[in-house]
């Protein structure tokens, strides 16, 4: 009930929306609901989801993928 209360006052008015990436788009709406851009921000190091955002990407050679178990980067490791 608060954040419907929130979304539908037309009193609201933002400049910018400032959004947590959370390994999900769906607050990317407030930008719609308050006609205003908003910004991905993430408190981690930059991994393929996130990067995949911008249409960028890492390197599989010596980026180890963000929920991998197996944080060793050998020569070797890289092979498998």
């Amino acid at each position: 009930p608060v954040i419907q209360k929130f979304i539908n006052d037309p009193k609201e008015q933002y400049d910018v929306v400032v959004i947590e990436w959370l390994y999900s788009e769906l607050s990317s709406g407030f930008s719609s609901v308050f006609n205003c851009p908003y910004i991905w921000s993430s408190s981690m190091i930059p991994h393929t989801a996130v990067l995949s955002l911008i249409d960028d990407h890492v390197n599989p050679a010596y980026n180890v993928h963000h929920l991998s178990r197996h944080y060793t980067t050998t020569f070797w490791d890289r092979l498998q």
